[in-house]
């Protein structure tokens, strides 16, 4: 073994005869393992136990065996399966292996013991002194092998030693080492390369001296010479240690070398190989970089291509602003390409909001992707075009660009000119007026005669006055019904274009309108109870009160469209408190068919209608996503809950204590 100072503490003396061999018998039934050692015990040789498969692998991978006798039937792991595994390993391929069993069954095939490897089976209850005489033979045949073995190995580490010294006697450190790293020879290429005499370190110090500690504590020289006893050969780069500390590039190639007298130890052949891996390094460095050089600019050129040939103008801007790359799209829509000096094209580019405000460059959605790390997307810019005098309306889509360290080093934009889209939207524009002027014209016309012929008959002294006011006041209820869908059409396609509904927020109480929107709708079915619930006597806050009846009266209508004859649909009032903030809460209860649950997530969806009404009941999937707008540019919240054959709950959340948000 090794002291602490590295010294080598085993003696020098070789072994002049064969150790014993070793016989790994292997059965499950301790009974018949003793059985075999009485019968096969001697001096000359040691029997290892194994009680399992399993047992005999661990015992294969520490030794060599001059046989194994292996019992066929055994729990877990038979013994055609254990010789399969022994015979797999390369250094037990050629162990002979002996089944034993207790009969051989026509299920037991003899020829696949024999391709497993077997050399024989005895049978129990076994002959004694046939046993012994097949076991020896194998011992006989063992150690003819490892005397042969022996001598080659020594033959060949002579003549290796012998070679090495000869070609390179100052150029390598070349040391004999003991079978634990003690140094028992030290050349002169040794000498000069770690600067120890030979009278320093042969027989005194071990191999481990001429590394770093760090290096022999992490066991990195262990590994090393275990390698070469388990692979007869390793070799790999150290750090050095010179004597007096300094540290250097070392190649270490280590051999195993037996002796004639049977002594085991290693050869140690050691190169300063500082320079050659410092060229190498250098070498390797500059191939990579002058590839990742090639490649990026590759990859510059490819990207180039690309961006020049897509319809949406691409500006890529590095840290400090410089706008570095400007595609074809981008230049017809900026009118020219702003200076390398020019930050954020701030002296050559003037940027506005769709309201006419000119835009800091702080707010540029390029500027925020460098400078804070926001993704932008969708915003809508006015641009002024250095080639004409006018402003481009523009979609701008940003987002910053980082190192593989994930610093930003820059920023990408996506421009889009969509005056096109915006001249589109003013035609829409125009129509929606001219088809809201068209429609709402005719029927505030109508309203209006209808009342004035309801006020002229309720004065008339006539038995038909009550039912020629009742059919009056019915065409003026139709005819508010109708411009409320007119106005909801209207609405719908403002919020297709993408464009806000313009709401008109006043004081209300929302308790009234629902009793009055219940009112109504009894008018409109006998077939179904409508009531309204409700802790509350007033509900008030500051909404747009049409919107919010078309909202209660969508509800309502369809849960009348999908409640069953003679169901029972509530209206149910309330406020809650969520984090501190106070809601306004209706609820729309029905008994009807309900939402399957695969469709709940969808039913706020414009135009979707759920699966079990598509074709059966009329309707164009357009009213609840109206409810969803209103009630989010109210600042609300509109949800349903719905278990399909029991009806479903809608419900819409507004805030109560405040008007429309800013």
């Amino acid at each position: 073994m090794l002291a602490s100072n590295g010294v080598s503490t085993r003696p020098r003396t070789g072994i002049t005869e064969l150790p014993p061999v070793k016989i790994l018998l292997v059965d499950d039934e301790p009974k018949n393992l003793t059985a075999l050692e009485t019968v096969l015990a001697a001096d000359d040789r040691v029997l290892v136990r194994a009680g399992s498969g399993s047992q005999a692998l661990r015992q294969v991978l520490q030794d060599d065996f001059a046989v194994v006798l292996l019992d066929v039937h055994m729990p877990i792991m038979d013994g055609f399966e254990t010789a399969q595994l022994i015979r797999g390993r390369e250094r037990s391929r050629e162990t002979p292996i002996i089944f034993l069993t207790a009969a051989i069954s026509e299920e037991m095939s003899i020829a696949k013991g024999y391709s497993l490897g077997a050399v024989d089976y005895i049978v129990k209850p076994f002959d004694p002194e046939i046993l012994r005489s097949k076991v020896t033979v194998f011992i006989e045949l063992f150690r003819k092998a490892e005397q042969i073995r022996l001598q080659a190995a020594e033959l060949a580490d002579t003549t290796a030693f012998l070679h090495s010294v000869v070609e390179g006697a100052t150029a390598y450190a070349i040391m004999a080492l003991d079978l634990y790293g003690g140094i028992l020879s030290w050349n002169e290429g040794a000498r000069r390369i770690y600067s120890f005499s030979e009278d320093e370190v042969v027989g005194e110090a071990n191999v481990r001296l001429l590394f770093r500690p760090d290096d022999v504590a992490e066991g990195l020289v262990d590994a090393l010479l275990g390698a070469a006893e388990r692979d007869g050969r390793a070799v790999s780069t150290l750090d050095g240690v010179r004597k007096g500390g300094e540290v250097f590039s070392a190649s270490l190639s280590i051999e195993q070398r037996v002796t004639a007298d049977g002594t085991v130890g290693y050869v140690a052949i050691g190169q300063d190989v500082t320079h050659v891996r410092d060229a190498q390094e250098q070498r390797a460095r500059l191939i990579q970089e002058q590839t990742a050089r090639a490649e990026a600019e590759r990859a510059r050129d490819r990207l180039r291509q690309i961006i020049d040939v897509l319809p949406e103008g691409i500006l890529i801007a590095e840290s400090d602003g410089r706008l570095s790359m400007c595609n074809a799209a981008a230049l017809a829509i900026l009118g020219a390409e702003p200076p390398e000096d020019d930050a954020w094209g701030e002296r050559t580019l003037q940027r506005f909001s769709l309201d006419g405000r000119i835009t800091p460059t702080e707010e540029l959605p390029i500027a925020r992707a460098v400078l804070k790390g926001e993704t932008v997307l969708g915003e809508q810019l006015l641009v002024q075009s250095a080639a004409a005098n006018e402003r481009i309306p523009v979609l701008m889509n940003s987002a910053p660009l980082r190192d593989p360290d994930g610093r930003i080093v820059g920023g990408v934009a996506a421009l889009q000119d969509i005056s096109p889209i915006k001249e589109l939207e003013s035609q829409k524009d125009a129509f929606l007026a001219a088809a809201s002027h068209d429609l709402k014209n005719p029927l505030a016309i109508v309203k209006a005669q209808a009342q004035l012929l309801m006020r002229r008959a309720r004065r008339a002294d006539n038995p038909e006055t009550a039912p020629l006011v009742d059919g009056l006041k019915s065409i003026d209820q139709a005819t508010r019904r109708l411009a409320g869908m007119v106005n909801e059409l209207l609405d719908v396609a403002r919020l297709q274009m993408g464009r806000p509904i313009e709401l008109d927020p006043r004081p209300m109480d929302l308790a009234d309108l629902a009793q009055e929107v219940a009112a109504d709708l009894r008018l409109s079915t006998d077939r179904h109870e409508i009531t309204v619930q409700g802790g509350v006597a007033t509900l008030t806050g500051s909404w747009d009160r049409e919107r919010i009846e078309r909202v209660m009266v969508n509800l309502l209508t369809n849960a009348i469209k999908y409640t069953p004859e003679g169901g029972e649909v509530v209206i149910r009032l309330g406020r809650e408190q969520i984090n501190g903030v106070e809601w306004a809460l209706v609820e729309v209860q029905d008994r009807g068919i309900g939402i399957p649950p695969s469709d709940i997530p969808r039913v706020f969806d414009r135009f979707f209608r759920a699966s079990n009404v598509a074709g059966r009941i009329e309707g164009a999937g357009i009213g609840l996503s109206g409810v969803r707008q209103i009630v989010e540019q109210h600042g609300g919240r509109v949800s349903v809950e719905s278990v399909e054959n029991h009806g479903s709950t809608f419900s819409v959340r507004l805030p109560a204590d405040s008007g429309v948000p800013a």
